[in-house]
């Protein structure tokens, strides 16, 4: 075994807790303008980041004392960290653009600050995760044995490019003007359609087949501009836009994937 495990498994709780773990209401209730309730939704929040630390964490014959201090200080600091980011979303998510001159009988356009702060957020989480495991683990000599790190590694980057990237690239979209809802539109069909995506353009980054993944973007391409033939342009573009962003996430992490699993098997 070596130390890279660990901080696998830690990533495996962070992306669980935050995205698979974590219900729209319980989401809702951390933006709530009663304190009481995002004091409740964030403690309940950290409190499941902490128990899916130790059921990982538990796998691994080591410590209590390095398992007590990892789950308290990642349940510690999450708590802090998204008491923090519901503060400053609330506060500050939605401010008018600077120096912008809206037409006459307009009203000026908000820019949606929220994307930033998921990033900033996430980013926060990510740099505790990586200091305690650099700070309190060193290779282990004894593991459960059906346990692989490459394994872990493909499996946290399909978890990725499923529920995170639909997250990520919704904020990202929030960032340019929304159209409104369509009644004709089936309801969380987009968000559907990009899981399955990003599924498959992740299995053919893998799998080393950049080729096919040129088919599935012109498939979609050419199916979503037949849909108005070409003359709305602005859901063109918005979806367009859509498109490339989930792509180059999954190119990122499948890129990253590989050479990560040859880093380690070069260990």
């Amino acid at each position: 075994m070596n130390d890279y495990l660990i901080l696998m498994l830690l990533l495996l709780a962070h992306i669980a807790g935050d995205f698979y773990c974590q219900p729209d209401c319980l989401v809702g209730k951390k933006l709530s303008s009663s304190f009481r309730k995002r004091l409740y939704a964030t403690a309940i929040h950290a409190f499941i980041h902490a128990c899916l630390v130790v059921f990982l964490l538990l796998m691994l014959k080591m410590s209590w004392d390095d398992l007590l201090v990892t789950t308290a200080v990642i349940g510690v600091t999450h708590f802090i960290i998204d008491s923090l980011k519901s503060v400053a979303v609330i506060k500050w998510v939605d401010t008018w653009e600077e120096n912008e001159q809206p037409e006459e009988g307009s009203k000026p356009r908000k820019r949606n600050r929220e994307f930033y702060w998921f990033v900033l957020d996430q980013l926060a989480h990510l740099s505790v995760i990586i200091l305690i495991w650099l700070g309190l683990f060193q290779p282990f000599s004894s593991i459960v044995e059906y346990l692989s790190v490459q394994y872990l590694v493909v499996f946290i980057s399909y978890l990725l490019v499923l529920k995170p990237t639909s997250v990520l690239v919704s904020l990202i979209l929030k960032l340019c003007e929304t159209r409104e809802k369509n009644d004709k539109t089936l309801n969380e069909a987009g968000a559907v359609i990009g899981y399955i995506e990003r599924l498959v353009i992740l299995t053919l980054i893998l799998a080393g087949q950049y080729t096919a993944i040129g088919f599935v973007i012109a498939a979609k391409s050419v199916l979503r501009f037949g849909e108005n033939k070409g003359k709305d342009t602005k859901l063109n573009e918005y979806v367009l836009l859509g498109t490339l962003a989930s792509f180059a996430i999954v190119l990122f992490v499948g890129i990253a994937t590989i050479e990560v699993l040859e880093i380690l098997k070069c260990n």
